[in-house]
């Protein structure tokens, strides 16, 4: 295996962890700490905060699973990187929604890399490896 084909196969598995370990908290904060997450949206002018809460807690969550098991990883990185620009604009850019939106685009890039349990996007879209 060459360098090159290296970093190919395990630069996106470091870039699916990033993403795990900044989303899936996010994710969960959503859900313990509902009320809170309602008035930190709503703090921010964010429209309908209490149902934005639960789409972005529920996007977060689904996209952290495909994520993880290398599922439509790219769609779901892609969907994932829209959040991110998001938290970043409206809540202002942070190291959390900055290292995961660069992973998010990284994985989008090269795929999901080693350890994917799923079929790639291509696949599953009928567009070979």
């Amino acid at each position: 295996m060459t360098a090159r084909e290296a970093v190919r196969r395990w630069l996106p598995l470091f870039f699916r962890a990033v993403v795990l370990a900044v989303v899936t908290p996010a994710a969960a904060q959503k859900a313990v700490d509902y009320g809170g997450q309602v008035a930190f949206f709503e703090s921010l002018g964010v429209p309908a905060p209490a149902a934005m809460v639960a789409v972005v807690g529920a996007t977060e969550a689904v996209t952290a699973v495909l994520i993880a098991v290398g599922t439509f990883g790219r769609l779901a990185d892609l969907v994932l990187a829209v959040v991110m620009v998001s938290a970043a604009a409206l809540g202002g850019p942070n190291a959390f929604n900055l290292s995961a939106l660069a992973a998010a685009l990284g994985v989008a890039a090269l795929g999901t890399g080693a350890f994917s349990l799923g079929p790639t996007t291509a696949e599953l879209l009928g567009r070979g490896g």
